[in-house]
């Protein structure tokens, strides 16, 4: 997963890109029930754009899961 600005035209070539405004943590399941590599490279890539990819601890997962601005639908 890369962030990239609404800007930035569309990618041309065979990878494949989706773009949404918000992040969905569902996506490795939507395309495999069950994905273990996808999983661990999603959460991987949100924390290095959420949490300056530093290690998650107890008191930022929750400090960023209790923050109702962080989700489209709290």
């Amino acid at each position: 997963m890369e962030l990239i600005q609404a800007s930035e035209p569309a990618h041309v070539g065979s990878s494949s890109e989706i773009r949404r405004d918000h992040l969905n943590l569902y996506a490795p399941r939507a395309i495999k029930d069950y994905d273990k590599l996808g999983c661990r490279l999603l959460l991987k890539s949100f924390k290095h754009y959420w949490f300056d990819g530093k290690a998650f601890t107890k008191d930022k997962v929750e400090a960023f899961f209790s923050d109702p601005a962080n989700f489209v639908n709290p």
